[in-house]
Order: structure tokens, then sequence, then C-alpha cells
């Protein structure tokens, strides 16, 4: 069995994946979002929009997981001391402005990471921003 600091030390690392490209941050916020949804989710009165919540949830749990496994493996170092209240108040003004906000974010994390050497991540993090647009379209028609 492989040891985890054996196989850390078998990674290849790409220069500079730990250099303002926000993606150390990013993960965990992303995690924290998944969480905000979720608990959005549970409390949505709209069967439709309960719906798209659940789907997004799911979707983005999916794509943070492929975002860390290739950040991990080129050598990235996620940040573990990201703070994260959830709100159980549902608005979907709210909701949609939450979510917007969070799209820039994201597109802040696409910018700085241009280069040939972090176009798996960039297309993870391209991925994540579809997600975004996927559920925000779904929601408003729901």
């Amino acid at each position: 069995m492989i040891q985890f600091k054996q196989f850390k030390e078998s990674l290849i690392t790409v220069q500079g994946v730990n250099e303002d490209n926000n993606l150390e941050t990013l993960i965990p916020e992303v995690m924290n979002v998944i969480s905000q949804i979720h608990v959005w989710h549970l409390v949505c009165p709209s069967g439709q929009k309960h719906t798209a919540l659940g789907e997004f949830y799911d979707e983005m749990q999916d794509g943070v997981d492929e975002l860390a496994e290739t950040y991990i493996a080129i050598g990235g170092e996620i940040e573990t001391t990201i703070p994260f209240t959830a709100s159980v108040d549902y608005s979907e003004s709210a909701i949609i402005k939450y979510v917007k906000t969070f799209r820039e974010r994201i597109s802040e994390c696409v910018d700085s990471t241009e280069g040939p050497e972090f176009k798996s991540l960039q297309d993870k993090v391209i991925d994540l921003q579809e997600m975004i647009d996927t559920f925000l379209f779904r929601f408003n028609l729901s």
C-alpha cells in the first residue's frame, strides 16, 4: 500500500501552481457554496426549484472533486481555514445574487489559470462556470 507521503512525492508538480491563481481557496469556497445550496434545497417550497437546487449541488460536488483531484495531482495545496456559515433564510433573489457573485469569483480563477501548464485546471474551473450558468437558467425558468 502506498503511503500518502510517497504518493504526494510521486506527483508531477507544475511550477507556480500555488502562486496567484486563487485555486487554493476556491476549492473550499466551492464546498461552502455546495453546503449553502444544499440548505436552500432542503427548505425550498417550490418543487421545481427544489429539484434545480438539488441537481446543482450534486453537479457541483462532482465538479469540485474533479478540480481538487487535478489541482492536488499537479502539486497544489488547498487552504483549510476557510470559515463558513449557512443561512436557512430562503429567498429566490438572494439565491440568484449569491450564485452570480460566486460565478464572478470563479471567473477570476479562469483568468488566473491561463497557460498550457494550467489547461487541465482551467477546464475544470470552466466546467464549474457552466454548471452555474445552467443552474441559473433552470432556476429562473422554474
